[in-house]
């Protein structure tokens, strides 16, 4: 995969800012990078 084939990161639905990863701090809570909001773990599937 080149840069050219990256998919475009999805907004957060909470604030809008492109997430690039989605964090598990503990199994129950999911955090969005690099905004921080809570999301659901399947929100970059």
């Amino acid at each position: 995969m080149t840069d050219d084939d990256a998919p475009e990161p999805r907004p957060c639905p909470h604030c809008g800012v492109p997430v690039t990863a989605v964090v598990q701090i503990v199994p129950t809570h999911h955090n969005a990078y690099p905004c921080g909001c809570g999301v659901r773990e399947d929100l970059l599937e």
